[in-house]
């Protein structure tokens, strides 16, 4: 067979070059936990990062969507960019209520639009293409990075493409549905054209990353000419058409929406002063805590003053690279204290391309390996990113219905993308229908026991009994039941059949719901 004949060749090679199992290795570590994301009823939403106290804004047409919205958030920004993506156009008049900052969120356009395309305009497509658009960004920026310039051959190109596609930057946009990683991708395949001298394909893919995040038309420097007074005119023409794209759309969305807040655009502040307030910090904890607590923002200042200081320090005009990193070095100086109050998350991913530049620029050898280390400190703050977006308690479902455990039930627990709660022998819960009309809807949950149980679940109109024997775990779907405007009380009653009662030492722990949804149920 070809396909096995193919697979086994892959197969060899690899063995053959064991730090390129290394390579796979790590993607795949990677694509199991945005696996992991998945919610059975909400798909992949959870890594859009929607926040319970921006859902009564949403755009209409998500408003009925099964959305995994986390609890007593605001969400992330990811949720505005995802919204523009579900719009019939970035002009639509709902947007200027949804968005925080309309003028801001629509004008990094590009990515919302090819996630509208990929979803052919149905919100529900659109919204997992969204949700997926960093995966396979991330995906395709790993193997140009391996391709091009850091090679599974030995272990300095392993830091180097680690420090690139683990750091906390590139994994917070993965795990936030961000415009940060897509934009570093266009980056990187804009920077390749550069170097093969394709100016004008690479000019494109630079001012296509303007429009997809728009701090990425300072990449029009690379293109700047290394000398010679006649190719200056030629340079800032491609310049400018790296610049061009991002200031026409950001004019369009300014004029329609008005002026950007000033929290929306590119935070930048006196040099240097929030950066050094962010260090007084950070030793003040360490002085009262232990390096324990400020390992991650130390890992990422650290690593943040070895790329610029490098940058600084080893002047090379000459090539496009650091031409590149240049003015990234130059923005990180100036950036004011908004991103460094999220330094882990916020910080690496705006200055992504100085990263990628700086492990490209970094000197090769035994020399250079400290270098590396050091300027790559983020990839050892990664678990906060990928941790960050943890499971949380579903209470807000389609068309803002919303649950309230009212008594009988312990907190929330969660494991992985899991949540439950353990109740007592009689508990209840307030279903809040925030509409006019009248909802047809069911409630769906895994029951767990660990004993035999009998659940009783009473509605004003429906009563339903659910025997658990043996299995211990059972799924459950409560409905079809009317939901009319207001509250809507269910009554828990659970029974262990005579002779059944576990011997434990908590008997008032009777049952437990697991992952529990509201959904629309018209009976048929």
């Amino acid at each position: 067979m070809p396909n096995s004949d193919w697979a086994r060749s892959l197969a060899r090679r690899l063995m053959q070059r064991p730090i390129a199992l290394v390579y796979a290795a790590l993607a795949a570590s990677l694509l199991l936990h945005v696996a992991s994301f998945r919610d059975a009823k909400t798909g992949y939403t959870p890594l859009i990062v929607f926040g319970d106290r921006f859902a009564p804004r949403r755009l209409a047409r998500i408003q009925s969507l099964p959305l995994y919205t986390y609890r007593n958030s605001d969400g992330y920004d990811g949720q505005f960019y995802a919204q523009v993506a579900a719009a019939r156009s970035p002009f639509d008049p709902e947007l200027r209520t949804a968005l925080d900052l309309p003028a801001y969120r629509t004008g990094r356009i590009l990515l919302p639009l090819l996630a509208h395309l990929a979803g052919l305009g149905q919100p529900a497509w659109v919204l997992t293409a969204y949700a997926l658009s960093n995966v396979v960004c991330w995906l395709i920026l790993a193997w140009a990075t391996a391709r091009w310039w850091f090679p599974p051959t030995n272990v300095d190109n392993l830091l180097r493409w680690t420090g690139t596609m683990f750091g906390a930057g590139v994994l917070t946009s993965v795990t936030r549905s961000l415009t940060d990683g897509p934009a570093l991708l266009l980056i990187a395949l804009g920077m390749r054209g550069l170097e093969l001298n394709r100016r004008w394909p690479a000019a494109l893919l630079l001012g296509a990353a303007g429009l997809v995040r728009e701090m990425s038309a300072l990449t029009a420097a690379a293109c700047l000419p290394r000398s010679g007074r006649d190719a200056w005119p030629r340079a800032l023409l491609v310049g400018g058409a790296c610049i061009l794209p991002a200031a026409l759309w950001q004019a369009t969305v300014s004029v329609h929406y008005g002026a950007m807040a000033s929290r929306g655009v590119a935070a930048i502040g006196i040099p240097l002063v929030a950066c050094l307030d962010k260090c007084r910090q950070v030793l003040s904890v360490y002085r009262q805590r232990g390096i324990a607590a400020v390992r991650d923002d130390a890992c990422v200042i650290v690593a943040l003053l070895v790329q610029v200081g490098y940058v600084i320090a080893r002047p090379q005009p000459q090539r496009p690279w650091w031409r590149l990193a240049a003015p990234f070095a130059l923005l990180a100086l100036f950036l004011d204290p908004v991103p460094w109050s999220d330094a882990i998350t916020a910080v690496p991913r705006t200055l992504l391309p100085l990263t990628l530049a700086f492990n490209v620029l970094a000197p090769r050898g035994p020399a250079g390996i400290a270098l590396l280390v050091a300027g790559n400190l983020t990839v050892l703050s990664a678990s906060t990113p990928l941790e960050g977006a943890t499971a949380t308690e579903q209470t807000t479902f389609f068309d803002r219905i919303t649950c309230a455990y009212t008594f009988g039930w312990r907190g929330p627990e969660h494991l992985e993308r899991r949540t439950w709660r353990w109740a007592s022998a009689s508990a209840g819960m307030t279903l809040h229908n925030p509409l006019t009309e009248n909802r047809r809807i069911a409630v769906d949950f895994e029951l767990i026991a660990p004993a035999y149980v009998v659940l009783t679940v009473r509605s004003p109109d429906l009563t339903r009994r659910f025997s658990l024997p043996e299995s211990h775990r059972a799924r459950v779907h409560f409905g079809p039941i009317d939901l009319p405007p207001g509250d809507t009380f269910l009554a828990f009653g659970a029974a262990h059949p005579q002779g059944t009662a576990p011997d434990s030492p908590e008997p008032s722990i009777t049952f437990a719901v697991q992952d529990l949804r509201v959904v629309s149920d018209p009976g048929q």
